[in-house]
């Protein structure tokens, strides 16, 4: 949720924030202030001003322990220039930036933000937007499944194989699990370590099982 700094408890803020408390409180919520540049050093202080901000956040029920996630800053100075592009020792601006990290279990809505969000540009706001990844969060609940049913693939496979020379697959002697292909739908890539693609929302997992049977 971005903060403006310079104006703190508008009426837009409180119907905001009553929105707010009513999501799933087991998801993180990001507070990111912005504009906090434009106080000046000599009449408040940075710390003062996250203060504020984390006053104002408890104020309307919110846990700033666990609720708020105040990021570091990165910023550097810029030094001026004589006439003829000689560089000086003398600050011109700092250049300040913070990262936003927006996690959700809603694909589509990342997928919508991430296309949209560069309209920020138009409002004049400097950004620079990175690629969405999308993972998926559940393998572990598909591992048993999907080797079940890679097991029995191999065996209708080596039941295949073994068809024309009038012989029948046996009792299992090895199974190993093999490493897991997430692709895109439409990928033929392979790797023996294993694939996790985070560029697409609609993924294919291919689970591989190395089986052993006896040959009766």
């Amino acid at each position: 949720y971005l903060m403006n700094a310079t104006q703190l408890g508008t009426t837009d803020d409180e119907a905001h924030l009553a929105t707010i408390q009513k999501y799933d409180r087991k998801k993180n919520i990001l507070f990111v202030m912005n504009k906090i540049d434009l106080f000046n050093d000599e009449d408040e202080d940075i710390e003062s001003i996250v203060l504020k901000q984390t006053k104002y956040l408890e104020s309307k029920g919110f846990d700033t322990k666990k609720d708020v996630d105040v990021k570091s800053m990165n910023g550097y100075e810029s030094y001026k220039y004589t006439p003829n592009g000689v560089n000086t020792n003398e600050i011109a601006y700092y250049q300040l930036s913070q990262p936003i990290v927006i996690k959700s279990n809603d694909v589509n809505k990342i997928k919508d933000i991430s296309l949209d969000i560069t309209s920020l540009m138009d409002k004049g706001i400097d950004i620079d937007v990175r690629n969405a990844n999308y993972s998926y969060s559940k393998l572990s609940d598909l591992k048993v499944d999907l080797l079940n049913r890679a097991t029995k693939d191999a065996k209708q496979r080596a039941s295949a194989m073994l068809k024309s020379t009038n012989n029948r697959v046996g009792k299992i002697e090895s199974v190993r699990m093999g490493v897991f292909q997430i692709t895109p739908v439409d990928s033929t890539d392979v790797s023996d370590m294993g694939i996790n693609d985070t560029s697409t929302i609609e993924k294919k997992i291919t689970a591989v099982s190395n089986v052993t049977f006896k040959v009766k």
